[in-house]
């Protein structure tokens, strides 16, 4: 038997997605995703966020091949579950954070799903 020390329930993909959140407390901010799965999402942001923040997010998601020309936003409610500071010695302050997806309807969740089975898995 095989152990990993992966705990998460959901495997990651590298990616570099605009994402744009709103927080009644927080007001608006627009992230960059690192990485994405669908528990949730790895972001570089320009300030930080307190732990347990919650967001309504839409993360906009390439057009998919032969059904869209846009791109596709999915929305979904997320949940601030850390926060690391800006690494010394880089040029620009960026923090690190994990965002938890609390709660994503189903069409969301889907076409996630769908986009992220197209992605090769870097982790």
């Amino acid at each position: 038997m095989t152990h990993s020390s992966e705990k998460r329930s959901h495997p990651r993909v590298k990616d570099r997605l605009t994402l744009r959140s709103s927080s009644p407390n927080e007001g608006s901010s627009e992230m960059i995703t690192t990485d994405l799965s669908l528990g949730g999402v790895h972001v570089m942001a320009e300030r930080s966020f307190p732990l347990m923040t919650r967001f309504e997010l839409v993360l906009m998601l390439p057009p998919e091949e032969q059904m869209e020309s846009r791109p596709r936003p999915v929305r979904a409610e997320a949940v601030v579950v850390r926060v690391n500071p800006p690494q010394a010695g880089r040029s620009a302050h960026h923090y690190e954070m994990a965002l938890f997806f609390s709660h994503m309807e189903q069409r969301d969740r889907n076409a996630l799903a769908r986009y992220l089975s197209t992605q090769s898995r870097e982790f």
